[in-house]
């Protein structure tokens, strides 16, 4: 029974971790229906899960119908009532409790402080203290913090001298609230002694002392000591960039001498704070600070522009990103050439050739870089006469003859049919590189001259070039459609001295070309021994399943780890991890819930998952039933997600049987 108790514990959690309200009404009411009502360890984590949920009254009725509660029933409640504001029912609750340990108490004081009563929460830690009970730091950061709002430097003392006392004055999260309190009460003296007991300062205790200098006017040890946070690589957030503002401000009222020191030093923080963000694709963060770098009157480089593009260009807001291009009085090449980048990534082809037209109207040269993107877009939209104009001004500017724009000039003529012409640019090219092969060898595939993509590709590994993945992905398609099975193993092999095996397309070229010449057990063997298999691998196999006829290896596909769902005319196919999370919104609003399920499948390592068939006209999957007889062809997938909870629930009474 313990087993079983912990498999559904964790399950529990997984449901709490994700907020997944449904999946945990679903499970309570299995607790219910199976006697397990008794349970306290269990009816504990549903509290939990409804406070999180923000169903406090649900959390009531779990707790009021517990016919035994012990301390940590009570702390969960009480959790529960302060997460949820409702601090009067807090306090009665925590009145009423039979019995108190240090938790209960962290939990009211806190909850105290963060809705601004700051005085109750003293006077509820010197009650505590009476009775016995000795605070953790978790209790003495939240009682600095509630003299810090007071403006209480004398608690402060009397709580900081306890703190010695019991040897926490050294712990990092006590620290950090100690020379917070004492910058609040203008006790900057003290905070820097707090701030040199501190072993190890981040960027909470720099942005603490940093604010307790500025507001007590000490300028030039405020920069010293942003110099020394910006130099030590510590993390700059906005409220410490807003304390560094306030230091350059009083400063410039002061000396210009002030002015260009800090300045320059706070110019470069906002630079390589975008800089940061655009390398972690949070283009809203970097836009909020550019917006604070202007507010604060410093007006961006050409440098941090580029850098804001960047940040939007990867998380892909390309329109943020143009708002921002707009705004550059007059833009560099590199900003042009960062505005079409981010145009042809988000395959907005039309817009970025438009835009090139512009730069052109401001007779803003284009380089290789340029020339390499708009021949690109031209290609891919099949604008073989803009390509030509493009192959013109290339000429004229001298870079008709870069292996980089060449490339692009191969693609443009090999899409729009001009085959010998592409030929002509490559064989006229002093020194080939990957790039240009690679063009020639995808116009060669694409004009179904597979034969001569062939000849070229041995070439270049005469000629002693590496292929890339790419290379090995186009080659293979050509070997698929020539079903040449024997230069299909000779380029598996190749793939496999070059340690390409585990890409993700060379893999499902791979797994297409087998398919496609036959070899459906060549194919499985790969799909086998391939260490990590995506949706994309798992597509390639079904297909190639259906394609040669081998509607009945269905059964053979069944893999501990994956879930085929149709929706929408789509197959899904579910990877089981604890790191789900590719279904996204591609299902839809309502089933949100979905990574729960997959991943309470996982957590009880089922043998084997169910397996949905695709529904239409041309089905390539009979539906599969075995797992969930309920199941059926019209099953829709939140129907089939709710089969799946219930088929877990029993499974995990079967393991415990």
């Amino acid at each position: 029974m313990v087993g079983k108790t912990l498999r559904l514990a964790n399950l529990l959690q997984t449901f709490i971790d994700k907020g997944a309200l449904l999946s945990g009404k679903l499970l309570h009411a299995y607790f219910l229906r199976n006697g397990l009502s008794a349970d306290k360890f269990l009816f504990n984590r549903l509290i939990e899960l409804y406070s999180k949920c923000g169903k406090i009254n649900w959390a009531f009725s779990v707790f009021d119908k517990m016919a035994r509660k012990d301390v940590y029933t009570w702390n969960a409640m009480l959790g529960a009532c302060c997460k949820a504001g409702s601090l009067v029912d807090a306090y009665q609750l925590f009145e009423n409790m039979p019995e108190r340990n240090v938790v209960s108490w962290n939990t009211l004081i806190s909850a105290f402080v963060r809705n601004e009563y700051e005085e109750k929460a003293l006077i509820c830690y010197f009650k505590m203290r009476r009775e016995g009970f000795v605070p953790t730091h978790f209790t003495l950061a939240s009682v600095f913090s509630g003299c810090g709002a007071l403006d209480d430097a004398e608690c402060g003392r009397v709580c900081h001298s306890l703190a010695i006392k019991i040897g926490l004055d050294k712990n990092m999260y006590v620290g950090n609230a100690l020379l917070a309190m004492y910058s609040k009460c203008r006790r900057v003296d003290d905070a820097v002694q707090a701030f040199r007991d501190v072993p190890v300062p981040n960027e909470v205790s720099f942005t603490a002392m940093l604010s307790g200098l500025a507001e007590t006017d000490r300028v030039y040890e405020a920069l010293d000591l942003f110099r020394l946070m910006h130099t030590s690589g510590v993390c700059i957030d906005s409220v410490l960039l807003s304390s560094v503002t306030s230091v350059c401000g009083v400063g410039r009222s002061r000396e210009s001498g002030f002015t260009s020191q800090g300045g320059e030093l706070l110019l470069d923080v906002y630079g390589r704070q975008v800089h940061g963000y655009g390398v972690r694709f949070q283009s809203e963060k970097a836009i909020e600070c550019l917006q604070r770098m202007q507010h604060s009157g410093f007006e961006p480089d050409e440098v941090t522009y580029i850098n804001m593009l960047a940040a939007c260009i990867k998380s892909d807001n390309i329109e943020m990103a143009r708002q921002i291009f707009d705004r550059m009085f007059n833009p560099s090449l590199s900003s042009w050439n960062a505005i079409f980048s981010g145009y042809s990534q988000n395959g907005d082809h039309k817009e970025a050739i438009k835009l090139f037209r512009q730069m052109q109207f401001q007779n803003v040269k284009p380089d290789r870089t340029t020339f390499a993107i708009i021949l690109s877009s031209c290609a891919t939209m099949g604008l073989l006469q803009s390509g030509k104009q493009l192959h013109a001004a290339s000429q004229k500017a001298g870079l008709h003859m870069d292996n980089y724009v060449a490339s692009g000039l191969i693609s443009i003529y090999s899409r729009g049919k001009k085959l010998d012409t592409a030929k002509q640019i490559l064989d006229r090219l002093p020194e080939l590189d990957v790039v240009c092969y690679n063009a020639m060898i995808a116009g060669l595939s694409l004009g179904s001259l597979d034969e001569e993509a062939f000849t070229l590709f041995k070439h270049m590994r005469v000629k002693g070039v590496m292929p890339t993945q790419f290379s090995f992905t186009t080659i293979l398609n050509s070997c698929a459609k020539l079903s040449s099975l024997s230069q299909g193993r000779q380029l598996h092999a190749q793939i496999l001295k070059d340690g390409h095996v585990n890409d993700t397309f060379v893999g499902s070229a791979l797994i297409d070309m087998y398919c496609k010449c036959g070899n459906m057990d060549a194919a499985r063997q790969f799909f086998d021994a391939m260490p990590l298999r995506n949706t994309v691998i798992w597509n390639e196999m079904i297909h190639g399943y259906a394609q040669s006829g081998h509607g009945d290896e269905a059964e053979v596909m069944k893999n501990p780890g994956y879930s085929w769902i149709e929706h929408e005319n789509k197959t899904q196919s579910i990877k089981v991890d604890h790191n789900f999370h590719e279904m996204n919104d591609e299902v839809g609003a309502d089933n949100k819930g979905i990574p729960c399920y997959v991943q309470l499948l996982h957590l009880h390592h089922l043998k084997q998952v169910t397996d949905v068939g695709m529904r239409g006209e041309h089905q390539i999957w009979p539906a599969c039933t075995q797992q969930v007889p309920s199941a059926s062809a019209s099953t829709t997938l939140p129907e089939l997600l709710l089969l799946l909870l219930l088929d877990l629930v029993q499974q995990v009474d079967a393991d415990t049987v």
